[in-house]
Formats: structure tokens, C-alpha cells, sequence
């Protein structure tokens, strides 16, 4: 229940109260978000309706799914008396609360007590205010799955909606990849999404485009020349990228919540509340995996070789036995060098996975 506050100097009893007229409820439909958590197998003897675990699990998928629960709203109208006033007035600003009919006296009720005080009661005596209560009715439902049956379309678990092509080695669908890799997948989690409007974009990972730009390469270029720059150690020289098309997906729905005010009238109170609206679009995603590595290689490998051999030879189990064991410091030295060189050269190779995503306004 939605309480009314109190007025400072006013009091109010329960027995003060009554519902706000015919109709004395509305029925609400509220839509909100949940994100389902689908194991991915591979190898598996199972089948979409019956999933099987015997395969090897090889990770989770996230989707989401919008559902609704409907809600039974009811309003009644609340007294508040001020302080000190007589029980005379108060049964007879009750007398009026109960024998208010909005059929024969009008939608407002202020008025047609203010019209009918008589001598025991003005209007600085009493509050009319209005109580809120909520309940659910019956179980939630499914509102939208469009993003659930996308996920086990392009697996071959159902009929494809989104169109998915691994890019990377020709004409070859995500489906016949699934088909071919005996996959099945199954729900094990779900939870609430608390935050439901438009999910953050990640800069270093994702670049919103218009039309046609996922598959623009200017586009794609300018995108990883960013990312890179913002990436890459000062000492790795001027950086070269490559990058391969991954997988495009060309219908992939996307949701999220706006809350709308709406005024709904209960019997004859007109309450202003915040509701949740569903939108829906529908995004074309493509999928690049890429690196990137110094423009001048061999020149960066002598330099960091270089360096490595310096940084190794002077570690304490080279250095400091060298001079009567050379054989037991080049066993110190050996894999020093090397684990130096990996670390150094790690650094300034970048492999990533871009994604560009043609997606409307909602």
C-alpha cells in the first residue's frame, strides 16, 4: 500500500476511510526485463527439447527476454481531521465521506463536500487525500522472446530469425557450424535486470554505426585505429592492424524500459502514475576479430633481445656464479632470456574482437 502522508496537526483512523467508487480497481500490465543465462554444449547427444550435459560445455550465452506481471491497482479515499476538533464535526465530515454517491453527486468529490459542510466543519479541518494498493494478479508471462528464439535459431535449436554467417571462412552459417559441432544448449539462470534502460557501450570493444557502416572498411579502420592508439605501450613504435570479419548477424532484437507517466481514473480519483513501456529494436551486428603489431618488427624484436639479454645477464643466478660456472649461469640465462622476451613482446601485440553495430533509434 501507497500511504498518503500524514499532515502535521491532523490524525487519521483506520475507520476513516472508504474505496474511491466504481470501478474500485484497474487492472495494470507492467512489462520489465529478465536476462537468461543458456549453457552452450558441444559434442552433445542431447536434443533442443531434451539437452544433455554428456557434452563438453564450452560457455554461456546471455539473453534477454521481456515479461510482464499484471497488477491490480485500488484507491480509496482517506480523512484526515485537524486536531482539536470536535467529534460532532468529525461524524459529520464522516457522514459525508460515506454518503458521497459520485453517480448522483459528480466525479469531485472535494466539491461536493465543500458545497455540503454546514455550520460544524470547514474545509481547514480536513484532508481528503487518496491510498494506493497494489497486487499481483495471476503468474508473469512471456511479453517478448524474439531475442531468446535469435539465440536458438543461429544454434540450430529452432527457426532462424537472425540470419548469422561466419564470415571468416566463407559461405558457412552459424547453424550448420552448430549442427556440424553437435551443439545443444540449455537454461540454468536467470535475474532480474534492475538497470533497464539502454546497456553502456564499451569503447574499446564496440562502435555504433548508421546504416551500412558495419560493413564500411573506413569505418572499421577508423574504429581499430582508435582503440589501438588508446592501447598500445608508449615504447611498441607506430602500430600496423589487421582484421578479419568474424560473424555478421542480421536481425538481432535489442530491448530496453522507459517509464512513461500515465493518468488512470479509479472510480473517481485520478491517479498520476509511472509505468514501464517495452522498446524493441532490431540491430545488425558484425563481428571482427583483429590484431595489431609494431610496423617495424624486426627492428622492435633486436631492440627487445637486446634489452632481454641485458636484464637476464645481470640477474643473481647469472652474474653471480658466471665467473666459476658458466655452464650451471647459461642454464640461469636460457630460459630468464626467454621468459623476458615472451613478456616484452606480448606487450605490444594486441588480438581483440571488434564489434559494429548498425542499430535504429527506439
Amino acid at each position: 500500500m501507497i500511504e498518503p502522508p500524514t499532515p502535521p496537526g491532523f490524525t487519521h483512523n483506520p475507520a476513516d476511510r472508504r474505496p474511491s467508487g466504481p470501478p474500485q480497481s484497474e487492472r495494470l500490465p507492467v512489462t520489465y526485463l529478465v536476462e537468461e543465462h543458456w549453457q552452450l554444449y558441444e559434442g552433445s547427444s542431447g536434443t533442443p527439447q531434451n539437452p544433455s550435459q554428456d557434452g563438453a560445455s564450452v560457455g554461456i550465452h546471455r539473453v534477454t527476454v521481456a515479461y510482464g506481471q499484471d497488477l491490480e491497482m485500488t484507491a480509496e479515499y482517506w480523512l484526515f481531521f485537524r486536531d482539536g476538533i470536535s467529534d460532532a464535526a468529525i461524524d459529520h465530515g464522516l457522514d459525508l465521506l460515506s454518503r458521497y454517491d459520485p453517480d448522483a453527486h459528480g466525479e469531485d468529490v472535494e466539491a461536493w463536500v465543500a458545497a455540503n459542510l454546514g455550520p460544524l466543519l470547514t474545509m481547514d479541518d480536513f484532508v481528503l487525500d487518496t491510498a494506493i494498493t497494489l497486487q499481483k494478479r495471476g503468474s508473469r508471462y512471456e511479453v517478448d522472446t524474439s531475442q531468446r528464439d535469435a539465440l536458438l535459431g543461429m544454434h540450430a535449436q529452432d527457426d532462424d530469425t537472425v540470419g548469422a554467417d561466419i564470415s571468416i571462412v566463407g559461405d558457412y552459417s552459424m547453424r550448420t557450424w552448430s549442427t556440424e559441432h553437435g551443439v545443444t544448449l540449455k537454461p540454468i539462470h536467470e535475474e532480474l535486470i534492475i538497470d533497464d534502460g539502454e546497456a553502456p557501450t564499451n569503447p574499446m570493444t564496440t562502435e555504433v554505426v548508421t546504416q551500412g557502416g558495419a560493413n564500411d572498411p573506413a569505418k572499421v579502420n577508423a574504429a581499430l585505429d582508435r582503440i589501438v592508439a588508446a592501447l598500445k605501450p608508449v615504447d611498441c613504435g607506430v602500430m600496423n592492424h589487421h582484421q578479419l570479419k568474424l560473424l555478421s548477424l542480421a536481425a538481432w532484437p535489442e530491448f530496453k524500459i522507459e517509464w512513461v507517466r500515465h493518468r488512470i481514473r479509479i472510480g473517481c480519483s485520478w491517479i498520476t502514475v509511472t509505468l514501464p513501456v517495452l522498446r524493441v529494436r532490431i540491430a545488425k551486428l558484425v563481428f571482427y576479430v583483429y590484431f595489431a603489431m609494431p610496423q617495424s618488427v624486426g627492428q622492435l624484436i633486436f631492440r627487445i633481445a637486446e634489452t632481454c639479454a641485458v636484464r637476464s645477464a645481470l640477474a643473481s643466478a647469472v652474474i653471480g656464479i658466471v665467473a666459476s660456472n658458466p655452464a650451471a649461469a647459461t642454464a640461469s640465462f636460457t630460459p630468464l632470456f626467454r621468459r623476458c622476451m615472451e613478456r616484452e613482446i606480448i606487450r605490444c601485440l594486441h588480438p581483440g574482437i571488434l564489434l559494429m553495430k548498425e542499430a535504429p533509434a527506439w
